[in-house]
């Protein structure tokens, strides 16, 4: 699995959804928002345990310069804290604990996907990059592809990078609806699109 819409390999071993690949063509101290998929059908195989893993590693490259939070959603969009925090080992070990609260058993009432309320939330907390974690397209809120990404581009005033991961998704070609709604995204966001396996 090779990064979809764009160069570089996959990700090590610990990283196996190439987070750290994006966050590596990142200069200088980045505001990283990170938006992880809790819905159900997150629970099925390991997709919530392997995105969870991965998010970890990733957090762990952020250096003390960078800050980073973390938006969770299913219908609707909560984040770990109110705004972006400093990347210091204390707010990262905060944040490893509060992933850890997400376990299939938790979550596997969390019906509905909105993809675009996620990223409203986090577009809100002005990142200069969006680390999109999902699975399914969404079923819940706007679900055009071509209406959540011009409404996406159409917020993005900042000009935040997206990159998207799709997990494990049910349709794992590239011309599948996530795939499009991710590709269409990332884009017109200056990011990358990868579809993982997370087996």
């Amino acid at each position: 699995n090779g990064l979809a819409g764009g160069g570089g390999g996959g990700g090590s071993l610990l990283d196996r959804l190439g987070i750290i690949n994006f966050m590596d063509e990142a200069n200088g101290p980045q505001k990283v928002i990170y938006c992880l998929d809790v819905s159900a059908s997150m629970t099925m195989g390991s997709k919530l345990i392997v995105s969870i893993r991965a998010l970890k590693e990733s957090m762990m490259q952020l250096s003390d310069f960078d800050q980073f939070n973390i938006v969770t959603f299913h219908s609707g969009a909560k984040s770990f804290k109110k705004q972006a925090i400093p990347a210091t080992m204390k707010n990262l070990e905060k944040a490893n604990k509060y992933l850890d609260s997400f376990t299939p058993r938790k979550i596997e009432n969390n019906q509905g996907t909105n993809i675009l309320t996620a990223l409203e939330y986090a577009l809100k907390m002005e990142p200069s990059v969006i680390v999109l974690i999902t699975d399914i397209q969404p079923t819940q809120g706007e679900v055009d592809e071509n209406r959540i990404a011009e409404e996406v581009k159409k917020i993005n005033n900042k000009k935040t990078r997206i990159y998207g991961i799709g997990v494990e998704v049910w349709e794992p070609s590239p011309t599948g609806r996530l795939a499009k709604l991710l590709r269409l995204l990332t884009e017109q966001n200056d990011g990358q699109m990868r579809l993982a396996s997370s087996g």
